[in-house]
């Protein structure tokens, strides 16, 4: 993370974003680095002050994709001129519908189901629940929770059903 200020005596942000496939450079124009990083709360941090505190943490990026160029014509560099950003928490919580649990009939016990009815009660939220059950090969049958048992899509509630299942089983709808 890089903060410059301009000739206007804006500031403006370079950030070198990255994941499982490579990396690239972010430049945040001066009016995105000064918006705040949530608009409801009263007092919400910009994004220079959210990337100096949790750079971390990961993000869900869009903008506009520009290439340099050699003087042969190949692209030597990708960066992206950042239009908006977002931790990946909000947006997972703003377009996540409901959670799927998809376990195999062996994978249930009267001691999981407890604890998974625990597990839900837990990690109540405004997410629908369906849990789909494989048994062997022959079929599958899926089950919609009720209202009374909503749950929040977050790491704490995957991570939960990955300790209490032995494997991940969760994906967002």
């Amino acid at each position: 993370l890089r903060e410059v200020t301009t000739k206007a005596g804006t500031a403006l942000g370079f950030v070198q974003l990255e994941d499982q496939f490579g990396r690239i450079e972010v430049i945040v124009f001066p009016r995105t680095w000064a918006e705040p990083v949530d608009r409801e709360a009263e007092r919400s941090a910009s994004w220079g002050e959210w990337l100096h505190a949790h750079g971390d943490e990961p993000v869900f990026v869009t903008g506009k994709l520009e290439a340099d160029l050699t003087d042969l014509g190949e692209v030597s560099r990708f960066k992206l001129l950042l239009a908006k950003a977002e931790p990946i928490a909000d947006v997972r919580a703003a377009r996540t519908r409901s959670v799927r649990v998809n376990l195999r009939v062996d994978q249930l016990d009267d001691a999981r189901i407890l604890a998974l009815k625990h597990l839900v009660a837990d990690h109540r939220g405004g997410c629908s629940m369906e849990l789909k059950v494989t048994v062997g090969d022959r079929y599958k049958t899926a089950m919609v929770f009720g209202d009374e048992f909503k749950v929040t899509a977050d790491d704490a509630l995957f991570l939960a059903l990955e300790r209490l299942f032995g494997e991940p089983v969760a994906e967002l709808a």
